[in-house]
């Protein structure tokens, strides 16, 4: 993926779930890391980039759909909006194993078509669902419950650097303004100081 993109290796992250989070019995510190990433980890799917290994069980099971339809979508002013179709292939890898391998993309195309276009109510009705799989049911519980405030949240940050860059901007225009000024108040004090050595002589 960095050689297609031309990615620099210094400024690529790689994030993945089995050794980047605590696994088994947690101690105190751990299950509040492992909290807080369950907590956060939504945002990595909607804005990073998204290595999919994909087999027939990974459309049957929670985490993998919860984290396709993430990545499968953009965080806007609006909230949550499908990619368009260029976007998916640009921001996602799919790499097709086992079974999925011979069916010639249709489990790729499968899993786009399932989630692209869903809303954030339609994606929750569908991942209640009970034969969408789940370790701990916990998580599903959890996650799904928070989805709604996802957009809001997008929408809210969203929000936050609209003001940040309209303050910016009016910083800089300032800061140009004050610039001009003091140029002009330059010029007049050299126009100034000629003029009256000139009277001197």
């Amino acid at each position: 993926w960095a050689e297609v993109h031309e990615c620099p290796l210094e400024h690529l992250y790689l994030w993945m779930d089995w050794p980047c989070v605590p696994q088994g019995q947690r101690d105190a510190r751990e299950q509040d890391y492992f909290d807080k990433t369950l907590e956060n980890i939504k945002m990595l799917y909607l804005s990073g980039k998204v290595l999919i290994f994909l087999d027939q069980k990974y459309m049957g099971r929670f985490w993998t759909q919860y984290e396709a339809y993430l990545s499968l979508h953009n965080g806007t002013p609006e909230g949550l909006k499908p990619k368009t179709l260029e976007e998916v292939d640009g921001d996602i890898v799919f790499i097709e194993m086992g079974a999925a391998a011979a069916s010639d993309g249709t489990v790729k195309q499968s899993l786009i078509a399932t989630w692209r276009e869903r809303s954030v109510a339609e994606a929750v009705a569908i991942l209640y669902n009970p034969d969408v799989e789940v370790t701990n049911l916990s998580d599903k519980k959890n996650l799904l419950s928070r989805l709604p405030d996802l957009e809001r949240l997008v929408k809210d940050l969203h929000r936050q650097l609209q003001e940040r860059r309209r303050g910016a901007e009016e910083s800089e225009r300032r800061r140009a303004e004050e610039k001009v000024r003091q140029q002009a108040d330059a010029e007049r004090r050299v126009k100034a100081e000629a003029e009256a050595r000139a009277e001197a002589e």
